[in-house]
């Protein structure tokens, strides 16, 4: 490997990428933020005698929410408290809503399909301040323990992100929600 990173750097020398005219041949990438990118935008020239590749890659949060798309399936989201009492918090649909730190609450998704059978990954970000209780690591996090809560289909997959709750289920043929086994 120390040898491949050499002969990259020996390679990168015959090139003279220009970056905003400051000539410096590099292999590194170059990072532009924000205010940077305002304005003309970055100009990047090949100044030297050979042919060099260029990837640009752009990451970044849109600074308004992306429009709700139901493509055949209708999700509603509701908050209760851990006794089973339903909270009414604005703050997730973008109004004022009073949380104290430490509140726990549980997230109530209902999923209909205008279809039945199929896979779904169901994906639910978070609200920004608040966290996912992974009930791997805490039992109080069971759904076992909220007697009041019923549940009518079983994920065949889940995961506890810190910014999203992810769960993947499997409709085809079985209607429990997880694939039905042959043989």
């Amino acid at each position: 490997m120390l040898l491949a990173a050499h002969a990259l750097g020996e390679e990168a020398k015959t090139h003279d990428a220009c970056g905003q005219c400051q000539a410096t041949p590099r292999i590194a990438p170059a990072r532009a933020h924000g205010r940077g990118l305002e304005g003309d935008g970055i100009l990047v020239s090949n100044t030297g005698d050979s042919s060099v590749e260029a990837v640009v890659s752009v990451v970044g949060a849109a600074l308004t929410p992306e429009p709700a798309v139901a493509k055949g399936f209708s999700i509603e989201r509701s908050y209760y408290t851990l006794d089973g009492r339903k909270v009414d918090l604005k703050s997730a649909a973008g109004g004022d809503g009073k949380l104290k730190q430490n509140d726990r609450l549980v997230v109530v998704l209902k999923v209909e399909a205008e279809q039945k059978g199929g896979r779904i990954l169901l994906v639910d970000r978070l609200p920004a301040g608040l966290e996912i209780e992974n009930p791997r690591l805490v039992d109080s996090g069971d759904v076992k323990t909220l007697g009041w809560l019923k549940t009518t289909v079983k994920p065949s997959h889940l995961d506890f992100r810190d910014d999203r709750f992810v769960a993947a289920f499997d409709f085809f043929g079985s209607g429990s929600g997880r694939a039905r086994r042959s043989g």
